[in-house]
């Protein structure tokens, strides 16, 4: 191995992480490098857990777009930030589109399926790709695989049509409210106000594992939903200034006269099925998109500081 770095040493084994994965390269004037964001903490700690463990799990994105997502694309509608960030923690990353290929064969080792809805949608018609992915995704769930399933918000509600997603979950006794969108509304300025279309979450309120394994880290989620049943990961503090809103799609919204949040909103859930099936199902389409993700706030002189 060429260049600096930290090498870390077990009994039998050894590994090396480049620096180049601990910090970013200030020389980059071209926006924040993908494969170069420091999560040193969470980079070094997995580097130690694949000394102690010879299992390499497996993620494989399911999607139906007609391009990969691994790699970077216009506007990082894409999936590399996550997968450079899984590749450094030691896990294999695969893509599976059902449109276009079979499904891909893992060997050994623990395999979760994570399902990316349809980064758009023409009007109302569901399109042959995304009912592919839909029949894909039940037969996932069918069999009893590990599935994480991020469901974006729709229009079919609102005009009298059943959104086969939320069916789709309901045989896993969850419940998707893909017909509002949590919205917040923000002061920018004297007399200025944003609608904000997205929650940052810092904060996690639940027991579950993972709920307690992300608490203190932030996550940044668009287009909120809520996700009802299970047990809940991540949940948004009811505010004077947050209410669920169905006319989530227009370019204006009117805050006035909108019943405020109450409640805790969950918007994640893990759930058990079919005996010892797990599944996870997060309301926000985007959240694992690298545009999300990957956040980033500029400190001057060319650094940058992740957001997320």
């Amino acid at each position: 191995t060429e260049g600096q770095g930290a090498v870390l040493i077990s009994p039998d084994r050894a590994t090396m992480v480049s620096a180049s994965l601990l910090f970013p390269d200030g020389r980059n004037t071209q926006g924040v490098a993908q494969d170069q964001r420091f999560r040193g903490e969470q980079i070094i700690s997995s580097a130690m857990r694949s000394l102690a463990s010879p299992v390499v799990p497996t993620v494989v994105f399911v999607h139906a777009e007609q391009h990969s997502l691994l790699s970077r694309q216009k506007d990082a509608i894409d999936l590399s930030a996550v997968r450079g960030l899984l590749e450094t923690s030691r896990i294999r990353v695969l893509e599976w589109n059902p449109v276009d290929s079979a499904r891909p064969s893992v060997q050994e080792g623990p395999v979760v399926y994570v399902v990316i809805p349809p980064s758009s949608r023409a009007g109302l018609e569901i399109s042959q790709r995304e009912r592919s992915l839909l029949d894909v995704t039940g037969g996932l769930l069918a069999g009893g695989e590990a599935v994480m399933l991020n469901i974006q918000p729709s229009l079919l509600p609102r005009y009298g049509q059943e959104d086969p997603w939320t069916k789709l979950i309901e045989g896993i006794s969850l419940h998707a409210d893909t017909s509002r969108v949590l919205l917040q509304q923000v002061a920018v300025g004297p007399q200025q106000i944003h609608i904000q279309r997205g929650q940052l979450i810092d904060r996690t309120l639940g027991d579950h594992s993972i709920a307690r394994a992300v608490d203190g880290r932030r996550i940044y989620v668009p287009l909120p939903i809520g996700i009802h049943g299970g047990e809940t990961l991540f949940s948004i503090t009811p505010r004077e200034d947050r209410w669920l809103e169905e006319a989530w799609a227009q370019q204006e919204v009117d805050a006035t006269d909108k019943k405020r949040l109450e409640q805790h909103l969950p918007i994640a859930a893990a759930v058990v099925y079919h005996d010892d099936a797990r599944a996870i199902v997060v309301g926000s389409g985007g959240w694992l998109l690298s545009w999300a993700a990957d956040r980033a706030t500029r400190l001057g002189d060319g650094q940058v500081t992740m957001a997320n």
